[in-house]
């Protein structure tokens, strides 16, 4: 329940302070302690604060007692709400400063005004964002919440309050179940692919309508197992499957997404040793208790008779088998009946099922007032709103504290814009590099959270829906984003038969720049990882495959960037990226490098002209059987050539974090004195031998130029940086580089009767440079990427 500071705050507006500006100034908790109450009370506004401080603190490298241990010190807090509507919009800034007792002479109130203009379809929708910000030891702890505050429709069904205490009680699974039942993006009886192995669940089938959790029924049946199938023996993939291990009745196969951790061993991995004892019996009491949970569960799936675990059906430390079976991958997760995610484990006895608080699940609903709100229409006549709603403004309409017109008063679900985030999306197995594809390529997805169930599916054969035990009739479209509030697309809205190249190419970067940020056990598995999704989007977008990248439209890709990383608390600048410990795609691609965490920015499609052209390209896959997996390695074994200008360069770093460059052999020396900042290096750790050197071999190659308004004479320029190698003509990529009319005058600008910009001005002395190919006439270079 919502507390009755939150609660009086946006239904009475209590607490508001005059500030002498258009926004409105409200006071909340003025000591830690009630906060503490709030929370206590099952706040969901409160709560949502007070998690997100307790993570901060836990990452905090000053280790000192968290929030909780400071009640009776008497904790200040003072707050400061905004509010802006445009067409019926609101925007409604929290800010919350936390500081110890002995720092009370020093608070800071945060003061500040959001503007938010959404032009939703839908009427009455606001937006409460709340920002804390806690102070100690001189390090300052910030902490955001954003919450939607929505007009319920008529329509809208009322959610069953949540009663069970843990995700493994009959409840959750009914809920499962019944979004399994609404969806049917994968309800073919049958199937014409199989894995090569699947663990089979026959004879746990008895435990259809048994609920509870896995524990008490393995100490009840500590002789329960399962065993290894091999589908081979089925028949021919295509045909009607029948034979040694297969179930008629139960056909179907679901799949387990998880981190493997360091709690995955050698008994719990399939091997050449252990083969034969796993097609007998695999005891389920001496497995991780992930995969006890999902076997468990998926048993009493109707008609469900087998489970893919990869450690369990993929023969580890075999090569062979694992490039094979790797290949398989796309098919594997795309004609699965459901993928299981065990989504907030980060290792294999983290389990899928836990205990939880159901109050905390339930739909919250508020009285906002909007008397005030510059733009709100308090003409027009609210929605009817729910009987709960009803007797909450006839206690408002009841108090002396202040008198509330009805017709300010509006009803509002809140709902928490963070929610599928911090539950899904940043839980634990998706930081984890397979788990992308994985959750991408699976026609529906099954997430078991830290307290709650949620749900992905395709929708190729159905609606298509996101739900969540806190919504379970499906997640509200809007979504929060640096542009404000907007009706985002759904990560699993990938419907690759009915998409343009273009669009295609578009979606490939948005999965890319995802991916670049997931963890990876093996370093080799880079682009192995993702060659399910790359499968799968060949047909649309209708190219060569070029490690990790496109041929089509490939000028643009080549310009993917790493942004440097900030560090509020030391003020410096930081390049994350590592190169892998062996070679494994080409320099020229992001998948040569690790940004774990923080990723990569593709390319952008919206270029406003190419500078650069590519003629060729060649990449030799290790296997045949999978094209966008392992790619031979060895010098120039992958390779790109394209056309440019050449401008030789001089790189150096200038503290914290940054780099320059400046082109050191020009004609001209008002250009060579010009000094160019804007520079994104791929990996410096590995390309150090060319920083700060003079004969470091250093070229800068413009490549495109960036629309920055409607006259291209504001536009940018973008440019690779290379490093010469010692074959002639060979170059490496090692960054890029933006120059800008404003802070790179003399290299963007075209002087009076000159048709191009200076830095593309063909120079006599350029033929010289290496390059395996010159075009007098144009100034171009044709060389080689590597």
């Amino acid at each position: 329940m919502i507390c009755k500071v939150c609660r009086d705050m946006l239904g009475q507006q209590k607490g508001q302070v005059w500030k002498g500006t258009l926004s409105l100034t409200f006071t909340h908790h003025t000591e830690g302690k009630k906060l503490l109450d709030s929370v206590q009370q099952n706040c969901g506004i409160c709560r949502a604060l007070y998690d997100g401080l307790q993570d901060e603190l836990k990452r905090s490298p000053i280790k000192e007692a968290g929030f909780m241990a400071l009640p009776g010190l008497g904790s200040v807090f003072v707050a400061n709400s905004s509010f802006w509507v445009i067409r019926y919009i609101l925007s409604l800034m929290f800010f919350t400063s936390l500081s110890k007792i002995y720092r009370a002479a020093d608070i800071r109130m945060a003061i500040t005004a959001s503007l938010s203009v959404h032009k939703s379809r839908q009427e009455y929708l606001y937006r409460l964002d709340m920002t804390l910000q806690h102070e100690r030891c001189g390090e300052k702890i910030e902490v955001q919440r954003t919450f939607f505050l929505e007009n319920p429709r008529p329509e809208d069904p009322i959610p069953r309050p949540r009663k069970s205490s843990t995700t493994s009680s009959k409840e959750v699974f009914e809920t499962a179940v019944g979004w399994i039942r609404k969806c049917n993006c994968s309800g073919k009886e049958k199937r014409s692919f199989y894995p090569s192995r699947l663990i089979s669940l026959q004879s746990l089938k008895h435990l259809n309508n048994k609920d509870g959790d896995t524990e008490p029924y393995i100490k009840e049946h500590p002789e329960a197992g399962v065993h290894l199938v091999e589908t081979l023996r089925w028949g021919k993939r295509g045909q009607t499957p029948s034979g040694l291990g297969y179930d008629p009745e139960n056909p179907r196969y679901v799949t387990l997404s998880h981190c493997w951790g360091n709690k995955v061993n050698e008994h719990h991995r399939l091997s050449l040793k252990n083969y034969e004892a796993f097609k007998e019996r695999i005891p389920i009491r001496d497995m991780p208790k992930t995969f006890r949970d999902a076997i468990y569960f998926a048993a009493k799936l109707d008609k469900v008779g087998y489970i893919w675990i990869d450690s369990l059906c993929i023969i580890q430390g075999n090569e062979d088998d694992w490039v094979h079976e790797s290949a398989d991958m796309d098919r594997v997760y795309s004609e699965t009946y459901l993928n299981i995610s065990a989504t907030a484990s980060s290792n294999s006895e983290g389990g899928l099922f836990r205990q939880r608080n159901p109050e905390l699940l339930r739909k919250e609903e508020i009285v906002l007032n909007i008397e005030g709100i510059p733009g709100a229409d308090t003409e027009q006549d609210p929605p009817e709103p729910a009987l709960a709603v009803k007797e909450y403004m006839a206690s408002l309409l009841a108090e002396e504290a202040k008198a509330v017109q009805t017709k300010f008063l509006r009803s509002c679900t809140i709902l928490d814009a963070s929610l599928w985030i911090e539950r899904v999306d940043e839980a634990p197995v998706n930081t984890r590099g397979w788990v992308l594809q994985e959750r991408l390529m699976s026609p529906r997805v099954l997430h078991f959270c830290r307290d709650q169930i949620a749900w992905e599916c395709l929708g190729r054969q159905c609606i298509g829906f996101d739900a969540i035990e806190q919504q379970p009739h499906g997640m509200s479209k809007f979504r929060l984003t640096g542009r404000g509030i907007v009706e985002g697309t759904r990560l699993k809205e990938l419907d690759v038969d009915k998409m343009s190249d273009a669009v295609a190419l578009s979606h490939w970067a948005q999965i890319v720049e995802t991916y670049s940020k997931a963890n990876l056990t093996q370093d080799r598995d880079k682009l192995v990882a993702l060659s399910g999704m790359a499968k799968m989007m060949k047909d649309t977008i209708d190219a060569k495959y070029v490690a990790g990248l496109w041929e089509k439209n490939l000028e643009c890709q080549l310009l993917w960037r790493v942004e440097p990383a900030f560090d509020f608390v030391s003020g410096k600048f930081s390049n994350p990226a590592k190169p892998p410990s062996d070679y494994r795609a080409p320099s020229f691609s992001w998948a040569s490098i690790d940004v774990t965490n923080h990723g990569i920015v593709y390319g952008d499609f919206n270029y406003r002209e190419k500078l650069i052209s590519v003629e060729e390209t060649a990449v030799t896959p290790k296997s045949d059987k999978n094209p966008y997996g392992l790619i031979e390695g060895g010098y120039g074994k992958a390779k790109i050539t394209l056309h440019g200008k050449l401008r030789p360069a001089r790189l150096w770093s200038t503290g914290n974090g940054r780099y320059a460059w400046n082109m050191h052999e020009s004609d001209e020396l008002d250009l060579k004195s010009e000094i160019h900042n804007n520079v994104y290096l791929d990996c410096p750790a590995r390309d150090a031998d060319c920083i700060g050197q003079r004969d470091s071999k250093v070229f800068v190659m413009p490549a495109a130029t960036y629309s920055n308004g409607s006259s291209s004479d504001s536009d940018y320029v973008i440019c690779l940086v290379l490093k010469e190698q010692p074959q002639h003509g060979l170059f490496s990529r090692i960054g890029i580089t933006k120059l800008t009319p404003y802070l790179d005058r003399r290299a963007t600008e075209t002087l009076e009767g000159e048709s191009e910009r200076r830095i593309l001005k063909k120079w006599d002395n350029h033929g010289s440079l290496p390059h395996l190919g010159y075009n007098y006439e144009k100034g171009e270079h044709r060389i080689r990427l590597i």
